[in-house]
């Protein structure tokens, strides 16, 4: 019977992890730009990328 009970109970932890990032992806998808937007201009990052050969 333990063995159900534990098994249920990663079962759920599961579950709430997978919503909590299904729930992360969502507002991030959602949102208007990245965070650091307005701290690192686009211009910036394409002068690190060019100067990096990347």
């Amino acid at each position: 019977m333990k063995y159900f009970q534990k098994d249920e109970q990663a079962n759920i932890i599961n579950t709430t992890v997978t919503l909590r990032v299904q729930i992360l992806k969502d507002k991030f998808n959602q949102s208007l730009g990245l965070p650091f937007k307005e701290l690192l201009p686009e211009s910036a990052i394409k002068q690190a990328i060019s100067e990096l050969k990347v």
